[in-house]
């Protein structure tokens, strides 16, 4: 049988054929072994050699083809036609003994537009996986929390659907900590202490040097947090928040009042902001939290690749 599964979310698509492979391989077998890298010049062959071998121990034959597609579409058409037609006198789309699970990122219509994306089409079982937004990504998020024995609270829940909307592997991750520290019900406050606030005693640095000059150094700790495998768009929000606490601390100040006690912001956040919100211009600070709102709509939109997008605003500042 031929399964294509395609689309803009990778977690969901290996999840997805993930647990098909389960559902068709041997016991115990591990997936990394059935894996056909599709980016490799001779993959089309290798395909061909792989599909019509059999296990001493089995007459069947299970394959993962990944990324195959931006590498067919170089071939001449008579290479195309030929692995097609190959494809079609296996009669892999009825049979019970070998399995190919076809799989690939986003597509456009015309990236398949071509002989064995029309085979593919006519025979094959598609899945195509969009990134969730709006009520279905929150529908997803409540399903997840609750798989892991979590519930979010409305305050929580809104606060992860807006910023990190479609973010299923990340959200996955967050998910996971949160159950591992044992807390059943996630409020706001919560997660930031479970979440957020990790990450942002460097954010927090980072903002500090990147607003008084140093860029060379706030460069070096936005790298070292993405090496570390922040995801861009976390850190992204991170910034987001230390600016809004400082926009927040500096109104206080300017009223006169206990930035500590009527700020609402958590203690750790008012200690780690106060000296900079004192000293940055709260002209300056507005423009750059307003242009950190553009760049959030931006990289949501998939319109640059975030990492980059993340050192040139530093480089901005």
């Amino acid at each position: 049988m031929l399964y294509f599964f395609y689309g803009t979310d990778n977690y969901l698509i290996k999840r997805d054929y993930t647990e098909l492979f389960l559902k068709l391989a041997p016991q115990k077998a591990k997936i990394e072994d059935y894996v056909l890298d599709g980016s490799e010049s001779s993959a089309g062959e290798t395909l061909a050699e792989a599909l019509s071998t059999t296990s001493l121990f089995s007459n069947s034959s299970l394959i993962i083809l990944k990324g195959f597609i931006a590498n067919y579409n170089k071939w001449g058409k008579m290479e195309q036609k030929k692995l097609k037609d190959y494809l079609e006198k296996t009669d892999i789309n009825s049979s019970k003994t070998k399995n190919l699970i076809w799989v690939e990122g986003n597509l456009k219509a015309k990236e398949i537009d071509n002989p064995l994306g029309h085979f593919v089409k006519k025979v094959g079982a598609i899945k195509h996986v969009e990134a969730l937004k709006g009520s279905d990504f929150k529908k997803w998020l409540m399903g997840q929390a609750k798989e892991k024995g979590v519930s979010l609270g409305a305050d929580a829940l809104a606060s992860l659907v807006t910023a990190f909307e479609g973010e299923t592997s990340l959200m996955d991750q967050y998910l996971t900590k949160i159950s591992l520290s044992g807390a059943k019900t996630i409020n706001l406050s919560q997660l930031e202490k479970l979440v957020y606030l990790p990450l942002s005693k460097n954010i927090f640095a980072l903002i500090g040097a990147a607003t008084q000059g140093d860029k060379s150094k706030a460069q070096y700790m936005l790298q070292k947090e993405i090496e570390s495998g922040a995801h861009p768009l976390y850190i992204l929000t991170m910034l987001v928040y230390g600016f809004r606490s400082l926009l927040i601390i500096q109104s206080v100040l300017k009223a006169g009042k206990d930035a500590y006690k009527e700020s609402g912001l958590a203690p750790f956040t008012v200690r780690a902001n106060l000296g900079l919100a004192q000293r940055i211009n709260p002209t300056k600070l507005k423009n750059i939290y307003n242009r950190l709102t553009k760049l959030d709509g931006i990289l949501k939109r998939g319109q640059i690749d975030p990492s980059l997008a993340l050192m040139m605003f530093i480089q901005s500042l």
